[in-house]
């Protein structure tokens, strides 16, 4: 993970994750050189360790993306659709003769069955 600091004429910093920008945050050195001062739509704001930054901002953009409904920040984000989702559910689980589980899956449009250990 590659972390790019874009400082401005002012005092605020905007900041890049492998080459995309974090939409929503930018930050400032505090008066300790080993801590960041970063902000969120210029309304909330948190003191983070430089020695951690890294780690915070790719932990904020994913939280960020993925509430926004993304799959991810940067590269391999696509849009997800909510109303597009498939779901399966266990219909019936059951011993088999032999020990082994066995359990039919019914899903929106067909229905399945796994067994043994693909129920692990």
């Amino acid at each position: 993970m590659a972390l790019s600091i874009i400082e401005s004429a002012h005092t605020e910093c905007t900041f890049v994750l492998d080459g995309y920008q974090i939409p929503y945050i930018t930050g400032h050195l505090t008066d300790d050189p080993n801590t960041w001062q970063l902000s969120i739509d210029h309304r909330l704001a948190i003191g983070v360790p430089a020695d951690q930054l890294s780690d915070v901002l790719w932990f904020v953009a994913q939280a960020m993306a993925v509430s926004a409904g993304y799959s991810a920040h940067g590269e391999y984000c696509v849009s997800l659709n909510p109303h597009q989702r498939k779901v399966n559910t266990i219909q019936a689980v059951q011993h088999r003769s032999d020990g082994q589980l066995a359990a039919e899956l019914f899903g929106v449009d067909n229905a399945s069955s796994i067994e043994g250990d693909d129920l692990a």
